[in-house]
């Protein structure tokens, strides 16, 4: 969903729906996405897959605010990264290119919002507001729903 400097933000879910202790798996413009709760409470999102057998993500639970792979114990933090394989031991220096794509998201007006472009939030998220074509905002050019 590239648009060429676009940072337009979609509600995906009510913040209700997500809850501290359990992922929830969903599918948003074809992808599959897992959401949970950190230890703080913070709201991630990765790709709904496991990097060792492609099993569902949002099948596990969260441990220690890390998502947990239901068969195998891989724990994966919320930028997408293993962090832990229990095979290997808690000393092991995991390899980054075990990782699933991670997504911007955001918490607003009880509403979870998510970037599905590559690029990085532009400052801070502040007040929804409706952005035309006329009227960017940091570096936003098309139209749409943004949190700036």
């Amino acid at each position: 969903m590239e648009n060429g400097g676009t940072c337009i933000w979609f509600v995906i879910l009510s913040s209700k729906e997500i809850k501290k202790d359990k992922p929830i798996g969903v599918v948003r413009f074809g992808k599959d996405i897992v959401l949970w709760r950190d230890e703080n409470g913070k709201v991630n999102a990765i790709e709904d897959f496991c990097v060792h057998r492609r099993a569902r993500l949002s099948a596990g639970k969260v441990v220690n605010g890390r998502l947990q792979y239901p068969f195998h114990g891989f724990e994966y933090d919320g930028n997408g990264r293993v962090k832990l394989i229990p095979a290997l031991g808690r000393s092991y220096n995991v390899s980054e290119r075990f990782s699933v794509k991670a997504y911007n998201v955001a918490e607003k007006a009880g509403m979870v919002w998510m970037r599905f472009d590559d690029g990085e939030p532009k400052g801070e998220q502040g007040s929804l507001k409706t952005y035309t074509k006329n009227s960017p905002t940091q570096g936003c050019e098309n139209s749409g729903m943004f949190l700036s």
